[in-house]
């Protein structure tokens, strides 16, 4: 953590963190791996979803002080391998969305009152008989509240899921894909026909 100067310049770090251990996957998992951290929209925690551990980390937020302390509890568990990389917060700032990088899956968060998870990608490649060698996920909620859209490069397409406002559970409601305009944009760029 730095404290940001009214010239915009980092100051001496007022706080630091290491977390230690390692996932299933020893590819992806043989460390920890803090993908992302953002603050909630009260500003009173951090949160932050380390690939390596499959776990999203509490952290109490000190603004004055610039300060992270474990909360109680210090972390949300998700499936073993499953490699959480993202958090996306509803705009009601009463739910949370966690993404899985190495699964590809939505799993349920704490605030998330439905207990299924949500896999957001079955790589449609596969019966054509090709395979992605990695899939990298990210989530983002729309400013209304109403939709989350999930982003799957090597799948290139964002799954669109509808948000309904009184318990945050998810309704699929199509996958788009991105590869025709990806493509167009890139004719350069040759396709990825062997992955």
């Amino acid at each position: 953590m730095f404290p940001v100067g009214k010239d915009g310049r980092l100051g001496e770090a007022s706080d630091f963190i290491q977390h230690q251990g390692s996932g299933p996957n020893h590819d992806r998992q043989e460390k920890a791996h803090a993908h992302w951290i953002d603050l909630s929209p009260d500003n009173r925690f951090a949160l932050n979803a380390d690939l390596g551990l499959d776990e999203v980390f509490v952290y109490r937020f000190d603004a004055t002080k610039g300060k992270l302390t474990p909360n109680g509890p210090p972390f949300a568990k998700v499936a073993a391998g499953a490699g959480p990389r993202h958090v996306a917060f509803h705009s009601n700032g009463r739910f949370a969305y966690v993404i899985d990088e190495l699964n590809s899956t939505l799993p349920p968060f704490p605030t998330m009152p439905r207990r299924e998870t949500s896999r957001i990608t079955k790589c449609a490649h596969a019966a054509e008989g090709l395979h992605w060698r990695k899939q990298y996920c990210g989530d983002r909620g729309t400013s209304n509240g109403k939709f989350l859209y999930a982003s799957n490069r090597g799948h290139d397409s964002l799954a669109v899921f509808a948000i309904d406002p009184a318990t945050g559970t998810l309704k699929f409601a199509e996958h788009v894909s991105v590869r025709e305009k990806r493509h167009a944009t890139l004719r350069s760029i040759p396709r990825e026909r062997d992955c």
